[in-house]
C-alpha cells in the first residue's frame, strides 16, 4: 500500500514529470484545506474566548456558517470558471491557491476573539479553493486523459485521505493541549497551499497550446461562462440529465450524513471517540483501501459504471441503517459504515472525473464548474431538510410558520429512496451512453 501511495513505477514513463509535480502540489492543497474543515474550526470557535461573549443566536449563526463554508465555496466555482476562461489554466491556478493560502496565514493573525472575522477567513478558503479544484479537471484531463487516469487520481485520493486524516488528528492533539496552537498552524499549512501553487508552476501541460487555442478563440472566450453554463444544460441532454440524477442522489447522502451523530446519539449514547470511530476512521480506512481497486476499475471501465456500482453500495448501506435504526443494532451501523466506505472510493473517483465522459475538451473546467457548483447547491439545502425531517421544524413566522413533521429514521428510508432512484437512472446512462459522443465543435454555444 505504501509502495502504491509513493512509487511511481506503473505511472506512465513520459507523464512521471508532471505526476510528480502534481502530487506534491495535490497533497499541499489537502494539508491545507484540512484544518478548515467544520469539525476543526467549529471546535475552535466552541472553545474559545470568545464564545462566552457570542449570544446562542450568534453561536448558532458561526457554527451554521462555518458548517456550510464548503458548499458555498462549491456554489462560486462558475466565477472561477469565468475567470479562468481562454487562460492558462497552470497559470491560472496560482491565483485560487495563492489566495486561500493566504487566507490560512491570516487566520494566525486574527486574535480569538473576533470570531466573525475567524469565520470569513475560513469561507475565503473555501471560495478560492473551489478555483483549485475547478480549473484542476483540466489540467489533469490535458496530462492524463487515456493514459491511466483512473490509477493516478486515486492514487491522489488514497494520499490526501492519510495526510488530512494525519494533519487533523495532530492538531486536534495540539489544540487539546493549547487552543491557542491553532494560530501557529494555520499559516504553515496556509503557506504549504501557497507552494503547491508554485510547484504547479513547474511543468507545461500536455497539448497545452492546443488547448489554448481552442479555449481563447472558440466561444468559452466570448460570453461568460454562466451563460456558457446554461447553454451547455439545454444543449447536452445525457449531462442534463446526469447532474439531476446526481442532484436526487447526492441530496439524499447528505440527508442521511447529517443526522448520523444524532442517530448514535439517541439510540446508543456514543461517546465522542465512539461517534468518531464509527463516522469517520472506519468508513475512511474501508475508502483508503478500496481506492486503488476503484482507479483500476475506472481504466477498465468509465466512470459513469463507476458511478452505478459507487451508487449501489452507498443506496444498500442507506438500507442497512435504516435496519440498524428500528433494530437497535450497532452490528448493522458498522456494517453500513463499511459499506459506506466502498461507496466513497467508487464515488469520489467518479465525482473528480465523471464529468470527463461528457466534456467536450475545450469545454472540460465549465463542465466541471457546473459539476461543483451543483454539489454546491445540494450541500446548502439537503443538511438542513435532513435535520428537520429528523428533529421536526417550524417555519419562521413570515414563511407562514408551517412545520415539518419529525420523521425520525423513517428519514433513512426517504434517503434508500432517493439513492434507489440515483441508482437506476445511472444503469440506464450507463447503457444508453456507453460511448457517447460529446458536444462537437460545430456546436455553437
Amino acid at each position: 500500500m505504501i509502495s502504491w501511495l509513493l512509487g511511481y513505477r506503473d505511472v506512465p514513463m513520459g507523464r512521471r514529470h508532471l505526476f510528480r509535480i502534481d502530487f506534491q502540489s495535490f497533497l499541499m492543497w489537502n494539508a491545507m484545506m484540512a484544518l478548515a474543515g467544520k469539525n476543526i474550526t467549529q471546535a475552535i470557535v466552541t472553545k474559545g474566548p470568545a464564545a462566552h461573549q457570542l449570544t446562542d443566536g450568534q453561536l448558532t449563526l458561526i457554527l451554521g456558517l462555518l458548517g456550510a463554508a464548503g458548499a458555498a465555496g462549491n456554489i462560486v466555482s462558475s466565477f472561477w470558471t469565468w475567470l479562468g476562461s481562454g487562460r492558462d489554466s497552470v497559470k491560472f491556478i496560482l491565483i485560487p491557491s495563492t489566495l486561500a493560502g493566504a487566507c490560512g496565514i491570516a487566520v494566525g493573525l486574527v486574535p480569538p476573539t473576533h470570531p466573525f472575522v475567524f469565520t470569513a477567513l475560513v469561507f475565503g478558503m473555501f471560495v478560492s479553493m473551489s478555483g483549485v479544484v475547478t480549473m484542476r479537471s483540466a489540467v489533469w484531463h490535458l496530462n492524463y486523459f487515456r493514459a491511466g487516469v483512473g490509477n493516478i487520481v486515486s492514487r491522489f485520493q488514497a494520499s490526501a485521505m492519510v495526510v488530512s486524516g494525519l494533519i487533523g488528528w495532530a492538531a486536534s492533539y495540539l489544540m487539546d493541549v493549547h487552543l491557542g496552537v491553532y494560530r501557529i498552524i494555520f499559516p504553515v499549512t496556509g503557506a504549504l497551499g501557497v507552494w503547491g501553487g508554485l510547484l504547479c508552476q513547474r511543468h507545461q501541460k500536455r497539448r497545452q497550446d492546443f488547448g489554448l487555442t481552442l479555449e481563447s478563440t472558440g466561444p468559452a472566450r466570448q460570453r461568460p461562462s454562466l451563460l456558457i453554463g446554461l447553454r451547455i444544460l439545454r444543449l447536452d441532454r445525457p449531462y442534463r440529465q446526469f447532474l439531476g440524477l446526481m442532484m436526487i442522489f447526492g441530496a439524499g447522502n447528505m440527508m442521511a450524513d447529517v443526522v448520523m451523530v444524532l442517530f448514535l446519539n439517541d439510540a446508543f449514547h456514543a461517546s465522542f471517540n465512539e461517534n468518531a470511530l464509527m463516522l469517520i476512521v472506519l468508513p475512511q480506512l474501508v475508502t483508503l483501501v478500496a481506492t486503488p481497486f476503484a482507479g483500476r476499475l475506472l481504466d477498465r471501465t468509465n466512470p459513469m459504471r463507476l458511478r452505478v456500482w459507487g451508487a449501489s453500495f452507498w443506496g444498500v448501506s442507506r438500507l442497512v441503517v435504516m435496519f440498524a435504526a428500528f433494530a437497535g443494532s450497532l452490528p448493522l451501523v458498522i456494517l453500513a459504515q463499511m459499506l459506506s466506505g466502498i461507496g466513497g472510493a467508487l464515488g469520489t473517483m467518479a465525482w473528480q472525473l465523471g464529468h470527463m465522459h461528457f466534456a467536450r475538451k475545450d469545454l472540460v473546467h465549465h463542465y466541471m464548474g457546473l459539476h461543483v457548483t451543483a454539489t454546491g447547491i445540494r450541500g446548502i439545502i439537503a443538511p438542513f431538510l435532513g435535520m428537520a425531517l429528523w428533529t421536526g421544524a417550524q417555519a419562521p413566522g413570515w414563511l407562514g410558520g408551517w412545520r415539518i413533521p419529525q420523521i425520525g429514521p423513517w428519514l433513512f428510508a426517504i434517503t434508500f429512496g432517493m439513492a434507489l432512484v440515483g441508482v437506476i437512472g445511472f444503469a440506464w446512462m450507463d447503457r444508453h451512453y456507453r460511448n457517447l459522443t460529446p458536444l462537437g465543435p460545430e456546436v455553437t454555444l
